[in-house]
């Protein structure tokens, strides 16, 4: 068929026969033939972790976000970046997670070099994951990008500052 929700579908089957890399197959298609492909990843990797398949939907972003087309594209760095930590929050109380914040804080910085002018706002996502030199590292880059900050952001920025010992 050449509408995308047949493949959504499909995609849901083959994780309810636990097939996660035809799901993945499946929900490749129905990405390609959505308008926005942003949105249509969110989806499908939340269709991966409601079927306890989240690190086949991780593997399957990866592939998307490292493919030669996507390198560049910030929107697949930032979708990334939310599966792993939503993984992380996820996996934290089984003692398997650490990985998936590495990965997550990995993917922010990735999108951060694509994006500063993004910078607040992995700086904010950072913090969640506990990585204070990392958001100190975005909130550096939104500095330069010239972003101005509201007054929750400045005052997120000096929490930091004082946890890593930094003068503000």
């Amino acid at each position: 068929p050449d509408k995308p929700k047949p493949y959504s579908v499909l995609g849901r089957l083959y994780l309810t026969a636990h097939d996660a890399v035809s799901a993945g197959n499946s929900y490749s298609i129905y990405v390609s033939r959505q308008p926005e492909k942003e949105k249509a990843l969110r989806e499908c990797f939340l269709e991966f972790a409601r079927f306890n398949e989240s690190e086949a939907g991780i593997e399957w972003l990866e592939k998307h976000a490292n493919h030669e087309d996507n390198r560049g594209n910030v929107a697949y760095q930032e979708v990334l970046a939310e599966a792993r930590t939503q993984t992380w929050q996820s996996l934290r109380q089984k003692g398997d997670a650490e990985r998936y914040r590495k990965g997550a804080v990995e993917r922010y910085l990735e999108a951060l070099k694509l994006e500063p002018k993004n910078g607040l706002k992995y700086a904010h996502a950072l913090i969640k994951l506990n990585d204070l030199e990392a958001a100190e590292t975005a909130f550096e880059a939104a500095e330069k990008a010239g972003v101005k900050g509201d007054v929750n952001d400045k005052v997120a920025r000096a929490k930091t500052l004082i946890a890593l010992k930094r003068p503000n």
